[in-house]
């Protein structure tokens, strides 16, 4: 038989029973539904057989640096379709707008940060690969190195130093690599759970599902359906606008314990996204579940009715900017309370 999922390859092992694998091993199960149906499961942890199955792409014996001249077998980078030069490709994303608590989100912002108007953000990605340890900053190349995952963006509109930009609030994802090379960066990254998935796949009318949890305690929850395929792309902020007047990331990198705030504060870097869009969806009949435990207060942060939902299929990769609050150290004032204030959020 065929396989509903347009973006995997399947085998039917037994019916009613099909296993996906996505490209590089990463594991997909399948329930077929009595009308033939099928759901999509992509977890975001970080277990999986080993055995392989579908279309396993080539690899060679590689010897680097990283692994002082051991040997090892590699994917062969030209699966990345390096052509495109974004390190972030064949993203399946859904995002979702939401307005704002504002005196409940204001202890989380540190110093020196104020709200924007507008709307925040959630957005849920399957990079289908990433190449996040390619040649950012001035050791060249460090690649290939290819990671397939999920992740979780949590974003709210700021302004600093005069400059607009998204602020991540956090991000939850499944690969503990891109999570340590993310903090690096100063992206509050932290393993959790998830279920996500398109009932049959990616098409009009698809159920949507997504569930993140983290240690056991619920995160986020959203349910919709997928709507006919969009004509015209339309940039949504804080996921896929790429104009030079659209605002960058802030991001604090990097933040550490603060032993001194005097000599350990973080430095603000504040990247601007790249991105190509090739399919774009709206998501309707939407709802919503937030958690609210102190390691991820999502349903104390935001208004539980999505104001906008979406599907975009997408690539995507970072320059840096200058001006705003580009290379400054975050504010000395007020610092070490913020960092009590969001301990939880940022270690926990």
């Amino acid at each position: 038989g065929g396989c509903p999922d347009e973006h995997y390859v399947c085998r039917f092992v037994a019916p009613p029973e099909c296993v996906h694998r996505a490209n590089f091993g990463a594991e997909v199960n399948t329930l077929c539904e009595p009308s033939g149906r099928a759901t999509t499961s992509r977890s975001l942890t970080s277990s999986s057989k080993t055995e392989q199955t579908g279309v396993i792409p080539p690899a060679r014996v590689v010897s680097d640096w990283k692994r002082l001249g051991a040997e090892v077998t590699a994917v062969e980078e030209k699966h990345t379709d390096r052509e495109k030069m974004l390190a972030y490709q064949n993203g399946d994303i859904v995002w979702a707008k939401f307005g704002i608590n504002e005196e409940e989100l204001a202890p989380y912002l540190p110093p020196g940060v104020r709200l924007d108007e507008g709307e925040a953000v959630a957005w849920i990605v399957r990079w289908q690969p990433a190449d996040f340890l390619n040649s950012w900053g001035s050791l060249g190349k460090v690649g290939p190195e290819l990671f397939e995952y999920n992740e979780l963006w949590v974003e709210v509109p700021v302004v600093i130093a005069g400059a607009r930009y998204m602020y991540p609030l956090t991000l939850l994802l499944n690969e503990d690599v891109g999570m340590i090379a993310g903090r690096d960066m100063g992206l509050p990254k932290k393993l959790a759970d998830a279920t996500y998935t398109f009932v049959p796949a990616v098409a009009d009318d698809a159920r949507v599902s997504v569930d993140v949890s983290r240690r056991g305690a619920p995160v986020y929850k959203l349910t919709g359906r997928l709507g006919a395929k969009a004509k015209d792309i339309v940039p949504v902020q804080g996921v896929s606008e790429n104009s030079a007047s659209s605002p960058g990331v802030a991001l604090l990198a990097s933040v550490t314990f603060a032993y001194d705030p005097e000599i350990s504060r973080p430095t603000w870097l504040c990247p601007h996204s790249v991105s190509n869009v090739t399919e774009q969806r709206p998501l309707h009949d939407v709802e919503v579940e937030f958690g609210s435990d102190p390691t991820a207060p999502l349903g104390r942060w935001f208004h539980k009715t999505a104001t906008e939902a979406g599907y975009l299929r997408m690539d995507q990769d970072w320059l840096l900017t200058m001006g705003g609050a580009q290379l400054k150290l975050v504010e000395l004032d007020g610092y070490l309370d913020w960092w009590k204030r969001s301990f939880a959020l940022q270690y926990m």
